[in-house]
Parts: C-alpha cells; sequence; structure tokens
C-alpha cells in the first residue's frame, strides 16, 4: 500500500513538472512569435520609409535646377570672349549669337569651356517635402534634414541628400517585452547628371554621401 501512494506521488510529480514546461514552453514559442511579427513589420515600414527617402531625394535633386555653361564666344569681329549664363536660354534658345556681332553675316561659334549645376535650395526642400507626404508610410515618417550639396568643390556634387526620420508604434504595448515606440532614420542620396566639358561624359556624384554629412 504504502508503494503504491509512492508510486502514485511520483507520477503526480511527474505530470506536475509536464505542465510547468509546457506552459514555460508555449510562453517562450509566444515571445518568439511576437518578436518575429514585430521584426518583420519593422523590416517592412523601415522599406517603405527608405522607398520614401529614395523618391524624395530624386524630387530634391531635379527640381529648380538649372545647367550654368561659360562659352567662349569666336566672333570674326569682335574676337574671343567668354559668356556665363543659364544653359537653356543660351544654347537651347540661342541666345548666344546675341553676342555676336552680326550673326548669319560674319563667322561666329562658341564652344563649351566650364559647365556646373546650380540649385534652388528651397524648392529642392519643398520638392522632396511634397514627395514624402505623397509616399506615406505606416509609420509616422518626416524629413529631419535635406543637405544640397550645390558647390562645385564638394566631393559629392551635384546631389541632394534627404535624411527620414520614422516613428512606429509596437503591436504589443504594456507587454514589457518591447518598447511602445521604435525610431529609426534612413538616408538616401539623389544624384543630378551632367556632362563634364573637359570629358564629354555624363557623369554625377560619388553613391556615398549618406551618414557622411553627419560624421
Amino acid at each position: 500500500m504504502r508503494r503504491r501512494s509512492l508510486v502514485g506521488s511520483m507520477i503526480r510529480d511527474e505530470k506536475g513538472s509536464i505542465i510547468v514546461l509546457v506552459a514555460a514552453a508555449c510562453l517562450i514559442f509566444t515571445l518568439l512569435f511576437m518578436g518575429v511579427v514585430e521584426y518583420g513589420r519593422w523590416l517592412l515600414i523601415k522599406e517603405q520609409a527608405q522607398t520614401s527617402a529614395d523618391a524624395a531625394a530624386l524630387a530634391g535633386s531635379v527640381s529648380g535646377i538649372r545647367s550654368i555653361v561659360t562659352l567662349q564666344i569666336n566672333d570674326a569681329v569682335k574676337g574671343t570672349f567668354t559668356v556665363t549664363g543659364d544653359e537653356r536660354s543660351l544654347i537651347g534658345q540661342g541666345d548666344w549669337t546675341k553676342y555676336c556681332y552680326a550673326y548669319g553675316v560674319f563667322p561666329c561659334s562658341y564652344q563649351i569651356t566650364d559647365r556646373r549645376i546650380e540649385y534652388d535650395e528651397n524648392r529642392a526642400k519643398k520638392a522632396a517635402d511634397i514627395f514624402l507626404a505623397e509616399n506615406p508610410t505606416q509609420g509616422k515618417s518626416s524629413i529631419k534634414k535635406v543637405i544640397v550639396h550645390g558647390d562645385k568643390n564638394d566631393p559629392y556634387y551635384p546631389s541632394v541628400v534627404v535624411y527620414v526620420a520614422t516613428k512606429l508604434k509596437t503591436m504589443f504595448p504594456n507587454s514589457d517585452v518591447f518598447p511602445d515606440e521604435y525610431n529609426f532614420e534612413v538616408c538616401s542620396q539623389g544624384d543630378t547628371f551632367f556632362k563634364d566639358p573637359s570629358t564629354g561624359k555624363w557623369t554625377k556624384a560619388p553613391p556615398d554621401a549618406c551618414w557622411s554629412d553627419l560624421k
């Protein structure tokens, strides 16, 4: 009788241990599931934020830009001299001929000696804001900083760099496991292609301007 009682006690203890182990395993798997869901959602929102930043940077790099050229004009009467101005008007609209003594009567030609990209910084930033608003994320995203590399001596000229900050609320608030809110930043560089008169080739800025501005 005593032996049966001892065996029964051992069985009950074993069942109790199994229940504890099962409960612990369920808790662990639940936490793992929550972690996978949170991480997957974070990756998705970060990708959305990156896409929005890319659109904003691209918009900033093409909005309100001007191509400024320096022309060497060779005029049969006035000689050789230089003129600097907007490429669209000087060359595209043929305004360079106005500097010739009598274009069409005496020989007159031009040669591009320099070209640079000039940004309208306010328009670039406004365009970035607009495109970010038109490409919303599931989190709360906003432009933190816009840097315009418009100086020809700048190593990242010509480009516009946009930093986007995003706030994402957790799906499991008050869980004491995950923070109530995630904060992260993404960066994108929008390049402006231009034709280098010294080489005759189309070129753009080095692609590593992101985060270098903040160092």
